[in-house]
């Protein structure tokens, strides 16, 4: 054999070599709890296991903020007052706002829409969840996309919450889901309540119900999709 051809045996042989244990060994290797004793494979371990959580969290941190100017005016101020304002929800761009029952004047018919009073019409009530859809005479309303999929454990979501004139964007986790509700570990105060949960894609999760021991209860948007009829 030439040196020329044993040179190009050894490269193909290093690189079929190098294939074989990664992709094979490795694996076989990680799962295999003897080898949890050894260091070296301990470490291999870790490396596995934490980057792709730390890919998503640097991932949180640059999109988050660029979501949340996209999606801030799909989240107006609402009250029956002009000084009392919390979370509304733009569910279509002709008008069609859902919020907590208790921000719309529904004797009067009227709501502060970012300061400005407007006449409302009330299309339905969900009395068990305190939420009503109404619909305004306005149009051209930035409005959201909804998740499609249901939400699953492990998910990574934000809160955008409004009341007055504070504004806060508040991340967690989905930590488990029980009875048609989400729960997530986040927390924030309950001025916060019935504000709204998007994913990381920006689509619309659902709405903030409670928050009790850190952990907060959300109602999915699949569930008032259902309830409302939109």
């Amino acid at each position: 054999m030439s040196k020329f051809s044993f040179f190009l045996f050894s490269i193909f042989f290093g690189i079929f070599g190098a294939i074989l244990f990664e992709f094979f060994l490795v694996p076989a290797i990680l799962t295999n709890p003897y080898f949890e004793k050894f260091k070296f494979f301990r470490n291999i371990q870790k490396e596995i296991i934490i980057n792709p959580i730390q890919e998503i969290i640097v991932r949180q941190e640059e999109i988050i903020p660029k979501l949340f100017l996209k999606l801030k005016e799909s989240v107006p101020l609402i009250g029956k007052e002009e000084n009392n304002l919390g979370c509304g929800i733009v569910i279509t761009s002709d008008g069609f706002i859902l919020g907590k029952k208790d921000f719309f004047d529904l004797r009067k018919k009227v709501v502060f829409l970012n300061s400005e009073k407007e006449n409302i019409k009330i299309i339905k009530e969900n009395e068990k969840e305190g939420l009503v859809l109404v619909k305004l005479e306005k149009n051209n309303l930035k409005t959201t996309p909804f998740q499609e999929e249901e939400i699953k454990i492990g998910e990574f979501i934000f809160l955008i919450g409004r009341k007055n004139k504070d504004t806060i964007i508040n991340s967690g986790q989905v930590r488990s889901i029980l009875n048609n509700r989400v729960f997530a570990n986040l927390n924030d105060k309950d001025d916060f309540l019935f504000c709204p949960v998007f994913n990381l894609k920006g689509e619309l999760v659902g709405i903030i119900n409670s928050f009790n021991n850190n952990i907060a209860e959300i109602l999915p948007i699949q569930q008032i999709r259902a309830d409302f009829g939109f």
